[in-house]
């Protein structure tokens, strides 16, 4: 196969052995990219400053026929996001951001609404938007690129408006109006909820705000629809909730 090469968003580093790194990408056109980039930890002139997290390069990469691995053989520093990172709060959703990029995106597949989703949401929180509310805008991007977000707007069993809130049905994996949930089970959304569960589709990124009670019931839904893919907690909202990040 000859060598290629494609505009890229560092997702994760691990080390591998005494020099070498194994790194994982969301490309432009080929979805996730998973390769060995070996003396990668030594090599000043290959990879210089293109390996810190989120990083948006040019990756340079050879795939081998029966290996899992892509050998990388160079990295071109397009745009860091280092700085914005040097905040405590910025960095820690910045890394949830990138580990739900990394379960979500696929290998082999292009994913360019998604690549391009990811990098609005780097320039938001670089321009100054609140990581919190950029995060939100993420999820729900997320699932919806990816046809796991339910209806916001009609009752996923009789089509009714959702005027006055919505009670979420895992089993049908959907919203009900208030008749519909009757004597059901399941996260209640009020309309506020909804409303700006909304604005999310409506607006780009850097103009998402809202107040810290919007905040966390828009976190609630949306973890239950993410994890309810996964089948386990993401770690780094985990360890964000551990420092007590909002």
């Amino acid at each position: 196969m000859p060598p290629k090469s494609a505009e890229a968003i560092l997702l994760r580093t691990y080390a591998v052995g005494e020099a070498d790194q194994i790194l994982v990408f969301l490309t432009q056109g080929e979805g996730k990219l998973r390769g060995r980039a070996h003396g990668s930890r030594k090599s000043r002139k290959r990879f210089g400053g293109a390996l810190q997290p989120l990083s948006h390069v040019r990756v340079h990469y050879f795939e081998r026929e029966g290996h899992d691995l892509a050998r990388i053989d160079e990295c071109d520093l397009l745009h860091s996001y280092f700085v914005v990172q040097q905040g405590l709060k910025a960095a820690a959703y910045l890394s949830y951001v990138a580990e739900v990029t990394e379960e979500f995106c696929r290998e082999k597949q292009s994913e360019e609404q998604f690549f391009r989703l990811l990098m609005a949401t780097l320039a938001a929180v670089e321009a100054g938007a609140d990581p919190a509310w950029s995060a939100r805008y993420f999820e729900l991007w997320t699932l919806r690129l990816h046809g796991l977000l339910p209806d916001l707007s009609a009752c996923v069993r009789c089509a009714g408006a959702l005027g006055s809130g919505a009670r979420y049905a895992p089993r049908e994996r959907g919203l009900l109006c208030k008749p519909c949930s009757c004597g059901e089970s399941g996260l209640q959304l009020e309309t506020g909820v909804l409303q700006q569960l909304r604005s999310f589709i409506r607006q780009p990124p850097a103009a998402v705000s809202g107040n810290d009670d919007l905040l966390v019931h828009c976190e609630n839904f949306l973890q239950v629809l993410l994890t309810g893919f996964t089948e386990r907690p993401f770690r780094s909202l985990r360890v964000l909730r551990e420092m007590g990040v909002r």
